[in-house]
């Protein structure tokens, strides 16, 4: 591997994949998720698709890096719609009582 050319993707971009591919959420709920605009979570996944498929396309290797990570103390479900609690009304039967509209 160390000899392979390689593309950096940064730890928002991988973060935003994760939100939107693995987890299936919206741009709206990611950017939620992310305390960012919906269209800097555009950008953010722009840029890392063109940076993976160069990475497919040329056989690069793809490393991760960049900036601080920040947990949150309290994971709460989201709608992947609209990025409010599971009581927003869009998935039936997903009323977890978190409270009414956006936390």
């Amino acid at each position: 591997m160390r000899f392979l050319d390689f593309v950096t993707i940064s730890l928002d971009e991988v973060e935003a994949l994760q939100l939107a591919h693995m987890e299936g959420f919206y741009q709206v709920a990611i950017a939620k998720r992310m305390n960012i605009s919906r269209q800097t979570v555009a950008r953010i996944l722009e840029s890392a698709h063109q940076k993976i498929t160069e990475a497919l396309i040329m056989g690069k290797a793809i490393r991760m890096e960049g900036g601080p990570v920040k947990h949150s103390p309290l994971e709460v479900e989201l709608c992947p719609r609209c990025g409010d609690a599971y009581d927003c009304g869009h998935l039936p039967g997903k009323n977890r009582g978190f409270g009414r509209g956006r936390l």
